[in-house]
C-alpha cells in the first residue's frame, strides 16, 4: 500500500516536470510542487522503513516464540534436560527406603507420591 502511494507521488512529480518542460508552469511553481512531492515521498519512505522494521521484529519475535515453545516442550517431555529448570520448579524430593518417592513442586502445597 505504501509502495503504491509512493509510486503515485513519483508519477505526479514526473508529470510536473513534464508540464514545466512544456511551459505550463514557471520554474518557481515547478520547484514548489516538486518540493511538496519530495517531502511527501520522504515521509512515505520513512513510514515504509518503520513498517519493514516492525514486520522484521514481528518475524523475529514469532521465530523466538516458536523456538522457546519447542525447547519448553522438549523439557516437559523429558527429551532434553535442564538443571536450571529442575532447580527452579522442584522444592523437595524425598526418597524412602521402600523405594517410593515424594515430590514437592515450588509454590504448591500438594505432594506427589511415586512408587
Amino acid at each position: 500500500m505504501l509502495e503504491f502511494e509512493m509510486e503515485k507521488l513519483r508519477e505526479k512529480k514526473e508529470r510536473i516536470m513534464d508540464a514545466y518542460l512544456d511551459g505550463a508552469f514557471s520554474k518557481d511553481e515547478m520547484l514548489a510542487m516538486k518540493g511538496k512531492y519530495d517531502a511527501q515521498i520522504e515521509a512515505l519512505t520513512d513510514r515504509l522503513a518503520v513498517a519493514e522494521e516492525r514486520q522484521k521484529n514481528g518475524t523475529d519475535r514469532a521465530q523466538l516464540k516458536q523456538s522457546l515453545c519447542k525447547k519448553l516442550t522438549a523439557l516437559l517431555r523429558g527429551e532434553q534436560e535442564s538443571e536450571v529448570l529442575y532447580k527452579t520448579i522442584l522444592d523437595k524430593i524425598t526418597v524412602f527406603k521402600d523405594r517410593h518417592m515424594e515430590l514437592t513442586l515450588s509454590g504448591l502445597s500438594q505432594v506427589y507420591v511415586f512408587s
